[in-house]
């Protein structure tokens, strides 16, 4: 990353100065020498990447990484040796991004690919005889899964807040797709101790939704509220909002205040260390607000808490070519989500079948 040469003249007050003659520092002031650039030491083995013009040539300029920071390098001809002053070229390197999400979770998921391959095969080999073998799979798999609810979660969590998810529209009877997925869940959350009921309106009504995004927001406060339930026990409420909108009310009973901070708690410097990473609250509001809604908390003096979820109908006629984001489907989306509530035994190798 260099840029054009240039004859350019160079003052010892403008940055961190070293010099170079015969490819050896023969002066580094002690800005220099914090840098590691030693004198008597070959300016090759501590910068093999940097070349410096010879004397002859005139200076140049020349952009480089040192010590976590870019700097700009000019160097002079003087006195038959190269002078070089170190310049900030800007501020340390930026901090973690919504890049760095993507590529973490790219990384747990490529790791876990391996990791479950290696987990399936060992599990065909065990009989039913060999009980405690079989118990350590279903652990060391319920945590595979914990680890894709990870990854798709940061997935979802990034691509949310870059604006790069695209709601896909499909239009569907609205009741019968929330009714078979309660049903799909109830047996899910059954296999942890807890109880789903629901209600939903009494006419089936069609609308166009991202129905994907829709039940991995769901499955996430469904998970919330099961890992704070006092009784076990949770309830969906569906209710129409005009002619396109939805409210799905998730209920559940708890003990206690509700933690604070609910919302970034990710981004805690003192945060424990717990199940979870703190993203899930943050994902269902950005994903609602992608489907034409948001996220309302409350809890009564009861202690039951209820988490609503406001969505309105996208346009049938809207185009879209969908996200670059994968949300899970089917029953491995239901493990995930429920990974952080469900004993080791719903992970067994053979109910996985």
């Amino acid at each position: 990353m260099k840029e054009a040469k240039s004859e350019t003249a160079v003052q010892p007050e403008d940055g961190p100065v070293f010099s170079v003659r015969d490819g050896v520092i023969d002066f580094a002031d002690p800005a220099a020498e914090a840098l590691g650039l030693h004198s008597g030491k070959r300016l090759s083995e501590l910068l093999p990447q940097l070349e410096l013009p010879a004397p002859e040539g005139g200076g140049a300029k020349t952009v480089l990484l040192l010590d976590r920071q870019v700097w700009s390098l000019q160097s002079a001809v003087e006195d038959g040796a190269l002078r070089c002053v170190l310049r900030p070229q800007s501020a340390e390197l930026p901090g973690p991004n919504e890049s760095t999400l993507l590529h973490a979770a790219g990384s747990i998921r490529t790791a876990l690919q391996d990791l479950q391959g290696a987990l399936n095969r060992l599990s065909e080999g065990l009989g039913p005889g060999e009980e405690a073998a079989l118990r350590e799979t279903a652990l060391a798999l319920r945590s595979v899964y914990r680890l894709r609810r990870t990854a798709g979660e940061l997935e979802l969590f990034s691509t949310l807040r870059m604006g790069r998810y695209q709601p896909c529209g499909e239009k569907l009877g609205v009741c019968a797709r929330l009714a078979a997925f309660c049903g799909e869940t109830r047996e899910q959350l059954r296999a942890g101790g807890f109880e789903l009921s629901w209600v939903l309106p009494r006419r089936e009504f069609s609308l166009c939704l991202d129905w994907p995004l829709l039940a991995f927001l769901l499955r996430e406060l469904l998970a919330n509220a099961a890992a704070n339930s006092a009784d076990g026990r949770l309830r969906l409420e569906l209710s129409r909002v005009g002619r396109i909108g939805l409210r799905f009310a998730v209920i559940n009973r708890q003990t206690g205040a509700l933690p604070a901070p609910l919302f970034h708690r990710h981004a805690e410097l003192d945060t424990l260390l717990e199940g979870g990473l703190g993203l899930g609250l943050n994902t269902v509001s950005a994903g609602a607000a992608v489907h034409g809604g948001g996220l309302l908390l409350s809890r009564t003096e009861d202690g039951t808490v209820t988490a609503v979820l406001s969505v309105a109908a996208l346009p049938s006629d809207e185009h879209s070519v969908g996200s670059p984001v994968q949300l899970p489907d089917g029953s491995d989306a239901a493990l995930e989500a429920f990974s952080t509530v469900l004993p080791p035994e719903a992970f067994r190798p053979e109910e996985l079948l």
